[in-house]
């Protein structure tokens, strides 16, 4: 998401103290909230020793968050061309239904707080949102007009829920004007403080490894299995297959009629924006690309480089139609649902050093309560923070013959963070995803992944780097299947005390301990077939049908 630079005054009964005051991230940061000095080892729990000089003594804190920490993105841009705001400006979502501005607060146990926003609207008629704190929505906020777009009035709302732990505050603007500028949100009650605001890596502080590293059956057949290989038939299948048909030359084969494998058939299944190609738009450009994916469309991608972000809305499809499809800049599927992203590649910007790449953007981000996102035939690499973030209660989730991996080397080289946090306690039930044939290569030192609270699910995958491999962290759960490891002498599973626990199942190579289990693991609850570990390597490096943007698109 994008960046602005921020800050937080915390005016707390019995004196003033300043908290967080340094740069922050609105949208993607690698640092815990209030300056942890974590010394994660990637071992499946943090060491953090959290730095916060927040002197409460019980009684109510005031935080006033303007463009700072505890801001995480607005649906817009960061303004300043009207007069009467504080700060370095204000929040100006674009005009649309469904627009949002984003914040985090930092609740030392369940709590009620009053939130109270300095709002300008200079418009002809209300600009309400509705206000949504960790996914539940808690209330409609109207906002009047002000008279003129310099004039700054006050709306509150009163007793709203926060849980312990981070809490993710969401003001959706509920008519085509969007919301008014907003200038800042004033939050009210006790023990609280700013959230660490981020979308992607919230693992603080720097990683102490010591390694150098990091589908669906299109065929015609009436058949019902559920295989996961490479098939070259031209039958009618009509079930769920997770393999990757091929055409008479051995090219990838991709089609509208798909279906989501893994985690993501869960919950209804995950259908983008349907299978009608009659109304399925091309695009060559960005600006089109960015166009069509405002919701409920099909998106055919052709070859080319995409330059930008690309924030695709709830119920759309975007597809690649040939391999050479390439973002460069980063995919954010933010609290949308039924998403469906397949056959492109996704190259973060440069960035150098480690604080540099931390508060850069993740290659894929998924998160504030998106479910049923399917990312298919993707290749993502050289994420700033991370390669394929998924944090922050998004649910049902499927990578499927993904390829992961860095071009260059750089100090931040971690791929694949699930949930940013050992206190992301709103993340409990959710963050279930499955991993299949997917292949982490060139260069990655670690996470993946690396996790906390989800049901994780790794099928048929492989993994050639010196990387620390599966982090199993606080109340996570793993089972690895049939899965090839070249990262010679390192442990798969890292676990921790926490750790819920852990399972190998069939798994080959020269990783360490590839077939232990330790603590209880959950039952898989949808139908699948693996193909043979001994076939993996083949089967998703092959550059014609393996991982990656590697197919044609025939309707």
């Amino acid at each position: 998401m994008e960046k602005s630079r921020m800050f937080l005054i915390a005016a707390m009964l019995g004196g003033i103290s300043i908290v967080g005051c340094d740069a922050g991230s609105g949208g993607i940061d690698d640092s815990d909230v209030s300056a942890d000095s974590d010394t994660d080892t990637d071992a499946g729990t943090d060491t953090d020793t959290d730095t916060n000089t927040d002197t409460d003594r019980g009684g109510d804190a005031v935080l006033v968050i303007e463009e700072a920490d505890g801001f995480c993105a607005v649906d817009g841009s960061i303004d300043n061309d009207h007069a009467g705001f504080s700060g370095d400006g204000f929040a100006n979502t674009d005009n649309a239904t469904g627009n949002a501005i984003e914040w985090s607060v930092l609740a030392s146990s369940a709590t009620t707080v009053t939130l109270a926003w300095d709002y300008a609207n200079g418009g002809a008629g209300s600009r309400p949102g509705d206000l949504v704190v960790n996914g539940s929505n808690q209330g409609r906020v109207d906002m009047p007009v002000t008279g003129d777009w310099f004039t700054w009035n006050t709306t509150q709302q009163s007793a709203v829920s926060l849980e312990a732990g981070e809490n993710d505050i969401r003001l959706e603007a509920t008519t085509a004007d969007g919301l008014a500028n907003i200038n800042s949100l004033t939050v009210s009650g006790a023990g609280i403080s700013a959230g660490s605001c981020v979308t992607g890596d919230v693992d603080t502080g720097i990683d102490t490894d010591t390694d150098t590293d990091t589908h669906t059956d299109t065929d015609t057949d009436t058949d019902t299995d559920t295989d996961t290989d490479t098939d070259t038939d031209t039958d009618t299948d009509t079930v769920t297959d997770s393999d990757t048909d091929t055409d008479s030359e051995g090219q990838c084969v991709i089609r509208i009629t798909d279906v989501a494998p893994g985690w993501a058939s869960m919950n209804g299944g995950t259908t983008g924006g349907g299978t009608d190609l009659n109304s399925a738009i091309t695009v060559t450009t960005m600006s089109e690309l960015q166009s069509a994916a405002s919701g409920g469309n099909i998106v055919l991608v052709e070859p080319g480089i995409y330059d930008g972000s690309l924030k695709p809305e709830s119920n759309t499809t975007i597809i690649g139609t040939a391999p050479g499809v390439l973002i460069e800049g980063y995919i954010s599927v933010s609290g949308e649902d039924n998403v469906i992203i397949r056959n492109i590649a996704v190259k973060g910007d440069p960035c150098s050093t480690y604080d540099e790449c931390k508060d850069g953007s993740d290659g894929v981000y998924i998160g504030h309560g998106a479910e049923n996102v399917w990312f298919d035939h993707v290749d993502v690499m050289d994420g700033q923070d991370g390669n394929f973030d998924v944090t922050r209660r998004a649910n049902f989730v499927t990578a499927s013959w993904c390829k992961f991996h860095y071009t260059y080397d750089k100090e931040h080289r971690y791929s694949n963070l699930i949930a940013g946090g050992d206190n992301e306690t709103q993340s409990r039930g959710k963050l279930n995803i499955t991993y299949m044939q997917s292949w982490w290569g060139e260069r990655v030192s670690s996470r993946q992944p690396r996790g906390r609270f989800g049901k994780i699910h790794m099928l048929n995958c492989y993994h050639n780097n010196d990387g620390n491999l599966y982090g199993v962290g606080k109340e996570m759960s793993l089972i690895a299947e049939n899965c090839h490891y070249e990262v010679p002498g390192n442990d798969v599973f890292r676990g921790g005390e926490d750790t819920t626990g852990f399972q190998g199942i069939g798994n080959i190579g020269s990783a360490d301990g590839m077939n232990d289990s330790e603590g209880t693991v959950f039952t898989i609850p949808y139908s699948y077939s693996a193909m043979p570990a001994s076939e993996v390597e083949a089967a998703v490096t092959d550059p014609d049908s393996g991982a990656g943007n590697t197919c044609i698109f025939q309707p």
